[in-house]
């Protein structure tokens, strides 16, 4: 009951910076709702974002969604 999504990026700005990032986040569905854990930046990609704010590295987050209601 394991699921894994990828999300692959290629990006070239305007001011010619290039970078590729990839994410994967790994899901267990249950009854009402899912646990997950996600890794973004996974080749730790240095890059900015729009108005030169850069991004972090690597990032792992883990988390529950529950589904609430109808009672």
């Amino acid at each position: 009951g394991v699921s894994q999504s990828w999300r692959l990026v290629w990006e070239e700005r305007l001011g010619g910076e290039r970078h590729f990032a990839a994410d994967t986040r790994l899901r267990r569905p249950f009854a009402h709702g899912e646990v997950f854990l996600e890794a973004t930046n996974l080749f730790g990609a240095s890059f900015t974002e729009v108005g030169g704010v850069p991004q972090p590295g690597r990032w792992v987050t883990a988390g529950v969604t529950l589904e609430l209601g109808p009672w």
